[in-house]
């Protein structure tokens, strides 16, 4: 029997809690736009930001889709001012490993999965719209995400943006933090389709949390028992079209799901070679936990190439 194993993730898209942010009163936008900036700039020198032309962050995680845990190593690369990648390994079935990249290289991002498969086995991973069949407004969208991911991950540990995306920010007020008060800027970018909110410790300077919109990823994986007769009498084209119509009742399921709060946690701050960096990061969707990273080994500027960002 030829095992085919279908794994699909639609919408690429410790709990405390934080006050809304108090409304602000007789504040004009350009004064709120200068106050946002001078939080910023203390953002940055307390994490030293300024040090920082590349980085190099690894560890584990776990990542919670439907009833199923998994988790495995990551990897996260950055040569400023416009090139991220992340490498992630997950086990979605026992003898199955599948490595997921995801990058930006200035304007364009890309997505790649590479997977290991056990004797006499076929494994077809597909990611959101990652695939032969997806359209060129698909392909997009799906470009899009990954670089609106990278710029929240990258305000979240340098309080920067990537050189290649515009940002509007603005002052919104005060929240109340476990340990504190924080400081709450609206951050906007048009070019990519961006909002959310950037908690910063009123005490450290340093981000606590960064606050979006989106919708609950779904998760659909399908393992069939396929014999090589069964084989025979379905072409590739045949089954390539059984996973594309899978994958596309998925993502309308996924589309119906309800817009939630996505919350990105930025804790356990250590020096690493002078650079104040998070241990650990997490991110909530609607209150419960989805993913959580606990990073270990850190290299400030190491030396990374160019040409490791582009699309092979």
């Amino acid at each position: 029997m030829t095992k085919l194993i279908v794994v699909l993730i639609s919408v690429l898209t410790s709990f405390i809690s934080f006050s809304l942010p108090t409304e602000l009163v007789d504040q004009d936008d350009a004064a709120k736009t200068v106050r946002a900036q001078e939080l910023l700039t203390q953002a940055r020198s307390a994490i030293g930001s300024d040090k920082v032309k590349s980085l190099s962050m690894a560890g584990t995680y776990r990542q919670i889709m439907g009833d199923r845990e998994m988790g495995g190593d990551i990897e996260l690369e950055m040569m400023l001012p416009d090139k991220f990648l992340k490498s992630s390994v997950m086990s979605p079935i026992a003898g199955v490993e599948i490595t997921r990249i995801e990058a930006v290289n200035g304007e364009n991002a890309w997505m790649d999965t590479q997977n290991s498969a056990p004797a006499g086995g076929n494994v077809v991973f597909r990611m959101g719209v990652n695939g032969p069949n997806a359209s060129a407004d698909q392909q997009k969208a799906q470009q899009t995400f990954i670089r609106q991911d990278w710029t929240r991950l990258l305000l979240g540990v340098l309080a920067i943006a990537p050189s290649s995306v515009s940002l509007e920010c603005s002052y919104a007020g005060e929240a109340e933090a476990p340990d504190g008060l924080a400081d709450v800027l609206d951050v906007k970018s048009k070019s990519i389709g961006l909002t959310a909110q950037l908690f910063l410790d009123q005490k450290t300077h340093r981000p606590l949390m960064l606050s979006y919109q989106g919708r609950k990823p779904r998760v659909a994986m399908i393992t069939r028992q396929i014999s090589h007769e069964d084989v025979k009498k379905k072409s590739p084209e045949e089954l390539e079209k059984e996973m594309k119509d899978a994958r596309e009742k998925s993502q309308a399921q996924a589309a119906s799901e309800p817009m939630v709060e996505i919350q990105l946690r930025f804790e356990d701050y250590r020096s690493e070679g002078g650079v104040t960096l998070p241990h650990r990061v997490s991110r909530t969707i609607d209150g419960q936990i989805s993913e959580e990273w606990q990073l270990t080994k850190f290299k400030i500027n190491p030396a990374l190439k160019a040409e490791k960002f582009e699309k092979k």
